[in-house]
């Protein structure tokens, strides 16, 4: 079908509702997702579910919901976003440091309202925000490469207690301006378990200052697990496991983008389609992308879905591929 675009996009996300914005399967008369998170933040940390941990196995969208929620706190709110993938052995207290630095000095730079020379000016800052972070420079706003640059903390401070500190001076600026800041973090079940806790103290330590400061966490395995495990948790993080789809959400996935271009699914196609993704996302997009891929007209028929199998290596179509 090569005159219309796809509407399906596999590893890329797609636009709520029909991939994105579902029901914490704990919660399944709750708000969905993206809407529920802006309203949390919209309440402030008072809310139960301002910082939050979504967990779920790899291809059920963790990753989309997390940029949705991103691009929708600051389309509503106007929040500044800083958005982090976590790396196996990685110093993310480090990184974090340098995003949100990098985030506000850019917002600075372009214009917006100076939040950084604010910061510099707020009575709240327990001494100077300038002077280098223990360990490697954190880039182009910290130590000496950039005379007057904002860095963090000074060479005795121990880094979650440098970055922790920004964040609450970050956090009063916002709170005076009626602004927010959301972070969020993608695959955190690659954390140590010291940083696992050391965030979630500081979550604890935002919100008991009611200070305009979330953190949204993604991922899969035992995070769920370890952060229970984490020293105190309870009242701090909401916990979300997300869903597989069941048959009517994955046919509304594939059916309604389709017919928003004018194209129709055979029942049967359709019917192949959901039962092959087995309620993931990511394979729905897989399959769907290839189907529409191989249709001729503006129906997408069974044999358009037998060839996407075919060519995917499906174990049920081709056990021996």
């Amino acid at each position: 079908m090569t005159d219309l675009p796809p509407p399906y996009r596999p590893l890329r996300g797609a636009p709520p509702p029909h991939f994105v914005d579902r029901h914490d399967e704990d919660d399944p008369d709750g708000p969905r997702l993206v809407a529920g998170a802006v309203t949390a933040y919209q309440r402030g940390p008072a809310d139960p579910r301002f910082h939050r941990l979504v967990s779920a196995p790899a291809g059920l969208g963790k990753t989309s919901l997390l940029r949705t929620v991103g691009r929708e706190a600051v389309r509503q709110l106007g929040w500044t976003v800083v958005q982090h993938r976590c790396r196996p052995k990685q110093a993310v207290v480090r990184v974090l440091s340098e995003a949100v630095l990098a985030e506000l000095g850019g917002a600075a730079r372009e214009g917006g309202r100076g939040r950084l020379a604010a910061m510099a000016r707020h009575p709240s800052v327990a001494g100077p925000l300038l002077g280098p972070l223990p360990g490697p420079r954190l880039g182009p706003l910290s130590g000496p490469a950039r005379a007057g640059a904002p860095s963090l903390g000074s060479p005795a401070e121990a880094p979650w207690a440098a970055f922790g500190r920004l964040m609450r001076v970050v956090g009063r600026v916002c709170q005076g301006r009626g602004e927010g800041v959301l972070l969020t973090l993608d695959d955190a079940d690659r954390l140590g378990a010291g940083d696992l806790e050391a965030l979630v103290h500081l979550c604890r330590t935002l919100s008991a200052e009611q200070l305009p400061v979330a953190f949204l966490l993604a991922g899969g395995g035992d995070l769920a697990g370890r952060a229970v495990r984490a020293q105190g948790l309870a009242g701090t993080i909401w916990l979300t496991h997300l869903p597989s789809f069941d048959d009517a959400e994955s046919r509304e996935a594939v059916v309604v983008p389709a017919a928003d271009r004018g194209v129709d699914l055979e029942e049967a196609a359709v019917g192949l389609l959901c039962d092959a993704a087995a309620g993931s996302p990511l394979d729905l997009q897989r399959l769907a992308f290839g189907a529409w891929s191989r249709a001729d007209g503006p129906v997408v028929r069974l044999a358009d879905v037998e060839a996407a199998l075919a060519s995917e290596c499906w174990p049920e179509q081709r056990p021996a591929c």
